[in-house]
């Protein structure tokens, strides 16, 4: 973490760009987070963050939060993007998070993850697959109190990382 910072802080050129709602109820907060870091000028990771209370949400169920991911990979491209709740925190300090689903540019199938509840495969503007969403949660929203949603997204994240899927922050 110390190099990162010193790598960082050494340098002028615009990291990230953050978009937050201004809303401190906890029923009403939500962010967005682009991360720019590649030398094509496209953001490195893309990450929406959203407070509710469980069980609901405020984008919906699974599915539209998945077109919603779907349609923001589609326009900025990242090399990886996740929806989750702000009190989640993943299995690796030095790896994203899985959360409620994250979308990585590669085409992934039940065999590299039989513990994700879901996969969407995401298209490009030709109609062909340039990743794949991996859902942890589908009957109900995440939620990081719930032990259950925790165990599933945190076995996802161990099973990306055992075949080399899940990179690391400083590689993005």
């Amino acid at each position: 973490m110390a190099v990162l910072k010193q790598e960082v802080d050494s340098d002028d050129v615009l990291k990230s760009f953050a978009i937050w709602n201004g809303q401190l109820e906890v029923t009403k907060g939500a962010s967005i987070l682009y991360y720019f870091d590649r030398t094509d000028g496209a953001p490195s990771a893309w990450s929406l963050a959203l407070v509710s209370k469980p069980p609901s949400s405020r984008l919906g169920a699974w599915p539209t939060v998945a077109k919603v991911l779907s349609e923001a990979v589609r326009i900025w491209r990242p090399l990886l993007a996740t929806v989750d709740t702000r009190n989640y925190a993943g299995v690796f300090p030095d790896r994203p998070g899985v959360g409620w689903m994250i979308y990585l540019p590669t085409i992934l199938t039940e065999q590299h993850v039989p513990e994700a509840r879901a996969l969407v495969g995401v298209l490009d503007e030709n109609n062909q697959q340039m990743g794949t969403i991996v859902v942890s949660v589908v009957d109900e929203p995440f939620s990081a109190s719930d032990p259950e949603h925790v165990r599933v997204a945190n076995a996802i994240e161990v099973r990306l990382v055992d075949q080399d899927l899940l990179p690391r922050y400083a590689d993005l």
